[in-house]
């Protein structure tokens, strides 16, 4: 699978003047980091709630925009350890631009304007976190083997078969990474209430990030409004048997 995807994530109650900036200064990195010309950046995908912009890399040499890639990663491994000044950029020393455009994107997330900001490729991902977050926020991602449940809203097979899943829990994106012979279970799940199963990674406080090497997509049946009222009760109930309401009120009485 080629990795020629760059994801910037900007978390939290997100005010019109800080999206913008945000997205100017994951501009300017990622125009820093190219090589002029050589790359033609366009819009892969762009999820609402927490904003969430991913770039696609085209190039006549794909190793160009791997190393792009790979260099956008190692800075989001250094912003998310708390590095700082030029050895944020020990990819390249002499790129002063990147340097300056690293510093920025540090400055703004230390800003607290956010909550967080992410940076994704399909091989990592790293959350860098303001300075005055509280210490748990800080720990590294939890990876487990477990299941998402949410609806199934973006399908991608650029590059790679990729579905972005809604949880029911948080009703955030969560990115799952499917094998190529997953493509009809991909499709048949689109706009479907699914259990993504797979090795989810999690940020420090429980929220799911991506799922990788996804085992399986399961679809659940649909949940209407009164189905409640279909629910049957563990113990059969036969005519002559006392109504349940005359039980709970026997019970309610008692006391």
């Amino acid at each position: 699978m080629p990795d020629n995807t760059l994801t910037f994530e900007i978390g939290g109650q997100i005010e019109l003047k800080d999206l913008e900036e945000g997205i100017r200064l994951f501009r300017r990195l990622v125009h820093a980091l190219t090589p002029r010309g050589r790359v033609e950046w366009v819009v892969h995908d762009l999820q609402p709630g927490s904003a969430r912009l991913t770039l696609k890399g085209k190039a006549a040499d794909a190793i160009v925009v791997e190393r792009v890639v790979r260099d956008y990663e190692d800075i989001g491994k250094r912003l998310s350890n708390g590095a700082s000044g030029q050895a944020q950029t020990g990819f390249r020393t002499d790129n002063k631009h990147a340097i300056q455009a690293t510093a920025a994107i540090k400055d703004f997330a230390a800003s607290g304007a956010v909550e967080y900001l992410r940076f994704q490729t399909e091989s990592d991902n790293f959350t860098i976190y303001p300075i005055d977050t509280p210490p748990p926020f800080h720990a590294p991602s939890r990876i487990s083997i477990g299941a998402i449940t949410g609806r199934v809203h973006t399908l991608s097979d650029r590059g790679g078969l990729r579905l972005t899943l809604y949880d029911d829990f948080h009703n955030k994106a969560v990115t799952c990474y499917l094998q190529s012979e997953q493509e009809s279970i991909m499709r048949a799940a689109w706009g479907r209430r699914a259990s993504v199963i797979g090795v989810i990674t999690r940020d420090a406080i429980g929220k799911p990030i991506e799922i990788r090497e996804v085992a399986n997509v399961e679809l659940l049946a649909e949940v209407h409004p009164g189905d409640y009222r279909r629910a049957r009760g563990a113990i059969p109930w036969e005519p002559g048997d006392r109504m349940p309401e005359e039980v709970i009120r026997e019970m309610r009485d008692a006391w």
